[in-house]
């Protein structure tokens, strides 16, 4: 994981494009296709009369409906809990959920990817998994279910490495992201 990481960061590059992007989260099995794609209405953007963008903040509406199941030791039978997330949007450069971290290892593009929008989301999902586990007093753990992410700006490099490395540490939740087309000045005109 970190030598992949070393490689993304050795092309100096932060994006492959959007239409690479959806080519690769199609490939991978984490591309959404509930027809979301393109829709900025709950984008923020605040401009100036000159057009010049002051909030170039990126967007991630964060959905989930999970199963998490514990376990206190192998003698005991699981227990179940849903967790559910009906939308929650999350801000590129707020500060991360600390019990979430830890799982996801950001790339550094140009600064580090640990306060972009889709890495946050995840790391979202990942605390609220063990806050739910922790509340049980089971150290022992698993998710199934579906997450949501819409993106309001094409995914860097790093986050879609996070989004990777989320579907390996839990291959029983499907990832579904979609995101905008645009980019922030184009999407306040």
């Amino acid at each position: 994981r970190v030598h992949a990481l070393q490689e993304i960061q050795t092309l100096g590059i932060t994006t492959i494009g959007a239409k690479a992007t959806e080519a690769f989260l199609q490939a991978e099995g984490l591309a959404s296709s509930d027809g979301s794609e393109g829709s900025t209405a709950w984008q923020v953007m605040e401009t100036q009369p000159e057009g010049i963008c002051l909030d170039t903040r990126v967007l991630c509406n964060l959905s989930y409906r999970l199963l998490l199941s514990t376990q206190r030791n192998e003698s005991e039978n699981s227990q179940h809990r849903s967790l559910v997330e009906s939308g929650r949007v999350v801000y590129s450069g707020s500060d991360p959920d600390v019990v979430g971290s830890g799982l996801l290892m950001p790339a550094m593009l140009r600064f580090s990817r640990d306060r972009d929008a889709e890495f946050l989301a995840l790391t979202t999902v990942v605390a609220d998994a063990r806050r739910a586990a922790a509340e049980t007093g089971s150290g022992t753990w698993e998710l199934r279910g579906n997450v949501w992410m819409h993106v309001s700006q094409t995914p860097c490099l790093s986050c879609i490495g996070a989004m990777v490395q989320f579907q390996h540490a839990f291959p029983a939740v499907k990832l579904h992201v979609s995101f905008d087309h645009l980019s922030f000045c184009d999407a306040a005109d």
